[in-house]
C-alpha cells in the first residue's frame, strides 16, 4: 500500500476508536519506519545523487495532542484550540520512530545526516527534532526522552535525563554548548551518537557532529531509579524518533500573553504569528532526514 494511503487509512482506525489497524511502515535501507506520528503528505520520500532523503513538515493541528489526549477527528480539532486555556498542554508533530528496539546495558553507535533550512522560522517555541526513549509498561511512564535534540529561539541543543525520573521534574542537563541558528540552519550535519543504555555507572554518551566531539559523558542513563524500577514501568528497550515535536503556536501566544507585556515578548509574539503567516502560505516547519544507521558495537 502507498504510504499515504496506509498514512490515512491508520488515522481513520484512530478516528473510529479501532485499535487492530497496524501502525503505517516504509523500509529505508535496513531501517524499518513506523509512520503513525503523522498525518497523510507530511513525510515525502526524495532521491538525490542515489541518497534517499526524507523530507517532513509539521502544520498546526498536525497529530494533535491536548493534555496528553491525541485528537485524530478533524472536526474535533478547531473545537479544542478556540478553547485552549494557559494551563492547557497542546502539541503537534510528525515523526517517524526506528520500528528496532535497543537493549540496556549494549553498547550502539547511531548515526544519521539531518538539514533545518535558511528560512526555518526563529521562534521562541518548544521544539523537539530527535529523541531516545525508553519503551514503557504503562502509558503514564513514556513521556519524557532520556536523550532530545531541540531547536528554539535561533539555537540548536541536546539535552540529557540522567535523573531516573521518568517524567524529567528533577531536571535536564544541557549537553556541551548551545549552538547558534548560523551555525546550523541550511548546513548538512552528519551526527554521530554512542550511547550504552545502564542503570549503572558504565553507562555513557559520545556526541559528534561532522566528526567533531560536541560531548563525552559517562554516567547512568535510563527511566528508572530506586524510585522508578525498570522492572515495574518500564522495559529494557529503548527506541529512537525523529522529526518535529512542537507546542502549538496559539497556545505558546496564550502563554506569552500571561506573562509580563514588555517589549521582548511582544516580539517573540510577532515572530510566532509570522511562522504561522509562512505556514498559511504553503512554507510549513519542514526538516530533512537521510542515511540513518543504528549498530551494535559491544
Amino acid at each position: 500500500m502507498d504510504i499515504q494511503k496506509a498514512i490515512m487509512t491508520y488515522k481513520q482506525s484512530k478516528v473510529l476508536g479501532e485499535n487492530n489497524v497496524a501502525k503505517p511502515e516504509i523500509k529505508i535501507n535496513e531501517t524499518t519506519w513506523q509512520c503513525d506520528k503523522s498525518e497523510p503528505g507530511r513525510i515525502e520520500i526524495q532521491e538525490e545523487n542515489e541518497e534517499i532523503i526524507i523530507k517532513m513538515q509539521t502544520k498546526t493541528w498536525d497529530i494533535l495532542q491536548i493534555n496528553d489526549i491525541q485528537v485524530y477527528d478533524d472536526t474535533l480539532k478547531k473545537d479544542k484550540i478556540n478553547n485552549l486555556t494557559v494551563e492547557d498542554k497542546a502539541s503537534e508533530r510528525t515523526e517517524i520512530q526506528d520500528k528496532e528496539k535497543f537493549e540496556l546495558w549494549k553498547l550502539y553507535r547511531f548515526s544519521f545526516d539531518f538539514k533545518i533550512p535558511e528560512n526555518f522560522p526563529i521562534i521562541d517555541n518548544r521544539l523537539v527534532i530527535g529523541q531516545w526513549k525508553q519503551r514503557a509498561s504503562q502509558n503514564w511512564a513514556s513521556n519524557n526522552p532520556i536523550i532530545a535534540q531541540r531547536f528554539r529561539n535561533g539555537k540548536y541543543s541536546i539535552w540529557f535525563n540522567n535523573t531516573g525520573d521518568p517524567k524529567g521534574k528533577k531536571g535536564n542537563t544541557l549537553v556541551g554548548e548551545k549552538i547558534d541558528a548560523e551555525n546550523i540552519l541550511g548546513r548538512r550535519i552528519h551526527a554521530e551518537y554512542e550511547i550504552k543504555f545502564s542503570e549503572q555507572k558504565d553507562w555513557y554518551i559520545t556526541i559528534k557532529h561532522d566528526g567533531n566531539l560536541i560531548w563525552e559523558f559517562h554516567w547512568k542513563t535510563s527511566s528508572s531509579s530506586q524510585e522508578y524500577p525498570v522492572w515495574t514501568y518500564y522495559e529494557n528497550k529503548f527506541y529512537f524518533k525523529f522529526g518535529l515535536y512542537k507546542d502549538n503556536y496559539k497556545k505558546r501566544v496564550i502563554e506569552l500573553k500571561s506573562e509580563e507585556d514588555n517589549e521582548d515578548n511582544r516580539k517573540k509574539i510577532k515572530a510566532i504569528k509570522k511562522a504561522q503567516e509562512d505556514e498559511n502560505n504553503g512554507n510549513p516547519m519542514t526538516i530533512y532526514f537521510k542515511n540513518y544507521s543504528a549498530n551494535f558495537i559491544g
